[in-house]
């Protein structure tokens, strides 16, 4: 099981990363088939994966070390889960929102809406455990994770 703050640090990561990309993706505004759209896909296409990646070893954590938290300890992990969803949600939507996002990054555009429905969805896991008054819906989602 990995450290909660080792958790935090990959949480906040993604988190810093998400908020670096929505701060560029709603700034650009840039003529298709340009030097400075070459440019900016040479730059971002990485950026994106990284982001992709951090988004995938968090959710990866997520499967391997929940729910063997604590309530306090889950309770915990869903505010920092929230953020982080919040700042990806808004990067997310930018880049879907515009044309030059869509058609210079349809295969990133769609590995990060696989990550993010994939958080969302543990997100809901984690809201429904620390809302639960035993520990009946640890099992369920242990078992439904060994399952996938």
């Amino acid at each position: 099981m990995i450290a909660q703050n080792d958790f935090k640090e990959k949480i906040f990561e993604a988190y810093d990363e998400s908020e670096k990309l929505f701060q560029k993706a709603k700034s650009n505004t840039i003529v298709k088939g340009s030097d400075e759209h070459l440019d900016l896909i040479s730059e971002i296409k990485p950026e994106l994966k990284d982001i992709i990646a951090i988004l995938g070893q968090v959710n990866d954590l997520i499967e391997v070390n929940f729910p063997s938290s604590s309530k306090p300890e889950a309770e915990d992990l869903k505010r920092s889960l929230h953020m982080l969803h919040s700042s990806v949600t808004m990067f997310f939507d930018a880049l879907k929102s515009k044309q030059f996002y869509t058609e210079s990054f349809p295969e990133c555009i769609n590995d990060l809406a696989t990550e993010v429905s994939q958080l969302e969805e543990y997100i809901e896991d984690i809201n429904n455990y620390v809302l639960s008054n035993d520990d009946a819906i640890a099992d369920d989602l242990t078992d439904e994770l060994h399952a996938l």
